[in-house]
């Protein structure tokens, strides 16, 4: 009798990954929870406050959110950076930032 497919990457079973494609994509919600915190905390030890260890995530990832963090950053204080505007309705726009001389 054959058993059913049990999964057995950490990265999913810790419920902050969830497989896409051939892929992996981390949660939203826990990506914008490391992002607050950072650069306080680092994203390494962000990985081990959940029980993930960063080795399981690897180089690669960890690197990329840093990157990912760091223009995030930069763009808070660029007036050309996108910013998010809450219009009526669930639905937000996205407009350039920029201080209008009058």
């Amino acid at each position: 009798m054959m058993a059913g497919y049990v999964e057995k990457n950490p990265l999913i079973l810790s419920g902050k990954y969830e497989q896409v494609n051939n892929g992996l994509r981390i949660d939203p919600d826990f990506k914008e929870e490391i992002f607050l915190a950072w650069p306080n905390l680092s994203i390494e030890d962000s990985f081990r406050r959940a029980r993930i260890d960063p080795v399981d995530v690897g180089y690669q990832r960890i690197q990329s959110l840093k990157r990912e963090f760091e223009a995030r950053t930069a763009g808070e204080n660029d007036w050309r950076a996108p910013v998010r505007v809450q219009n009526s309705g669930d639905y937000g726009i996205t407009c350039m930032s920029m201080e209008m001389e009058g």
